[in-house]
Parts: structure tokens; sequence; C-alpha cells
């Protein structure tokens, strides 16, 4: 079993002298960028505010994440990050979700669930679900230009909001997500890891409790014992 680590990254964006651009509506006309790995078609990019339309993406969001999460990816469900609208966003207002989408020949190809969080003032790009989500991450096609892809979907979203900073907390290091945010100039701030149990090799429950010293070896026994005069174990 291999350790499951995560790198937090964040960045300070630059302000603009041009003014502020606003979220796109939905039914504006979307922004297109030439995806460097793929030179047949380019990808449409669009920000969905509203808690409504967030939700009418599900049929899509569910699509793109059948044929592309990797088992890691639980936490970018459609449904887990629906419920955090209904707990969160829909009666707290604190954050204000946001969706940025890419499309290719009328499909989505990624998903950047994300949120604008105001602390100390400052608006925060943040993932959406913090903080019931354990790690953060972006929904993308099994495709050769998925790192271009990541790229560019921030890229977009950072446009359009126009965060004063942005912090994307505990982000898969075997994700390629880690190299899109390194080249869009994030930094680095914390690195961690998840605990676990290698079951690799132990095959019986007598090889697992090798890991424990003699002495506690010799109280789990005790207590197995005074089990089993009460029961059948």
């Amino acid at each position: 079993m291999a350790e499951a680590t995560f790198t937090s990254f964040t960045a300070q964006i630059e302000p603009v002298v041009t003014p502020r651009p606003t979220a796109v509506p939905v039914s504006a006309q979307p922004f297109a960028a030439a995806s460097a790995g793929n030179t047949a078609t380019s990808v449409t990019y669009r920000l969905v505010t509203s808690v409504e339309a967030i939700r009418a993406l599900e049929p899509e969001w569910t699509a793109l994440y059948r044929r592309s999460a990797r088992p890691a990816q639980a936490f970018q469900q459609f449904h887990r990050l629906s419920a955090w609208l209904t707990a969160f966003a829909d009666t707290r207002g604190a954050d204000q979700p946001i969706v940025a989408i890419g499309h290719r020949n009328g499909h989505a190809v990624v998903i950047a669930p994300l949120a604008i969080s105001r602390r100390q003032g400052l608006r925060v790009l943040t993932w959406m679900g913090e903080p019931a989500v354990q790690y953060g991450s972006i929904l993308v096609d099994q495709v050769s230009d998925a790192v271009d892809l990541c790229s560019d979907v921030i890229d977009f979203a950072i446009s359009e909001t126009r965060p004063d900073l942005a912090h994307l907390r505990r982000v898969r290091t075997d994700f390629g997500l880690n190299a899109s945010l390194a080249a869009e100039g994030f930094s680095v701030i914390e690195r961690d890891a998840a605990p676990y149990l290698d079951f690799a090799d132990k095959l019986t429950a007598e090889d697992y409790e090798t890991r424990y010293p003699n002495k506690a070896r010799k109280n789990r026994r005790r207590l197995l014992r005074r089990l089993e005069e009460q029961h059948t174990v």
C-alpha cells in the first residue's frame, strides 16, 4: 500500500490595472482556449456561480467522474459536493461556490469545483467543500493534455473571479494537478501524509499481531480468553 501524501499550495494574485471582470453567467459567451496538448479542437470555458446552475451540471459532472475519476477522487463526486452546497452555501452564505468547466466537442472535459471564501477581509480562492472534503482535486478527462487542461481551468477561474489569494489545500502528490499548480507559480506551503496501515505482508490475524510488543500481545490473548469464557468467539 502506498502512502497517501498531500501538498497545499498558495498564490498571491497580482492586482491588475484593468477593471475587474465579473463572473461569466451560464448564458454568456464562453471563453475559448486552445490546449497545448491537443490541436484538433479548442476548449471553451465558462464559470457557473449560482447554486441552481451548479446543480444543473449533475449529468455531465457525473459522466465525467465515471469515465475519468480515480478511486482517490471520491470527494469530488457530485452528490458529495451537492450536500455541501445544501449544508454550507445555501444556509451559511460564507462561501461563494464557483465551478469552472471546460467543454470540447460538446462534452465536459475538465471541471474545477472551487469557492471564494472571505477571510480577514480577503477574497480567497479555495476548494469547494471545505472543510468537509479531505483533499481537493480537479476532474479531468484521461487525455494527453490533461495537465494543460488543469492549468487552463485554474487560469480561467482566477482571471474571472480575481481573488486576492488562492489557497488550495491537500492536493495529492500522485496527481498531475501538482505539476499544473507548480507551473502556474503556486508556492508549496505545507506537506502532509495520511496515516495508514500496510496489510501487504499480513495474511492472518497472527501475522498482524506481530506489530505489537510482547506485553501487548499477552494482554490481547488474556482479554480474548476472558471473552471466550463468556461467549463463542
